[in-house]
């Protein structure tokens, strides 16, 4: 009697507890702020579509950090950084959409040991607005090139120049077409971010 009407109690209890547990791992996932793993990934995943290889480099290069905006034309810009690691690297830039994926095009130096890291942004009349840091260094600088809708790269700018060694730019618009970068720089064991404007 007693034993029994426990043992249902326990049963119920352990049911509920795993129903719980079901619903919070069906629901949740890994978004940074959560420690609980991404779950149901097919349904996530059939989101997207299968990743398209669009720098093609050479097996003995690295690609990294890159970066995209879209236009409102569809096509997308991107940027990364481009080499032999350690070496000599720089910023790629690559115009293109689905279907269309040309071959890259360096858009300044490829000099860098490493750090490259560009950041690119368009302005309204589809000027392509790259950043990135180069030089040559450590220590490195910021540099600033843009490309004009049918144009070329102009000449690379020095947009830094300051002491110490300044990395990891970012770049945007504002409505007027004012271009903002901001970048970290460091100098005496101390970083600082640091921002300037057109």
């Amino acid at each position: 009697g007693r034993e029994e009407e426990t043992m249902k109690k326990w049963a119920w209890l352990i049911s509920l507890l795993v129903l719980l547990l079901g619903g919070l791992w069906g629901i949740s996932r890994w978004d940074g702020s959560s420690s609980w793993p991404v779950a149901n990934a097919a349904k996530v995943d059939s989101s997207f579509t299968a990743p398209v290889n669009i720098s093609n480099s050479p097996s003995y290069n690295s690609t990294q950090h890159p970066r995209l905006v879209i236009a409102p034309d569809t096509y997308l810009h991107v940027t990364w950084m481009e080499g032999i690691l350690d070496t000599a690297n720089g910023p790629a830039y690559l115009k293109g959409r689905e279907g269309e994926w040309p071959a890259w095009e360096w858009a300044g130096p490829h000099n860098n040991p490493g750090y490259t890291n560009p950041a690119i942004a368009l302005g309204s009349d589809g000027t392509v607005h790259l950043v990135w840091a180069g030089g040559g260094g450590p220590p490195y600088d910021i540099y600033y090139a843009y490309k004009p809708v049918g144009g070329s790269w102009s000449t690379p700018v020095n947009i830094s120049n300051m002491a110490g060694n300044t990395v990891y730019p970012s770049i945007d618009l504002d409505s007027q077409d004012t271009i903002w970068v901001a970048w970290q720089t460091s100098l005496s064991d101390t970083d600082t971010a640091v921002y300037v404007r057109s």
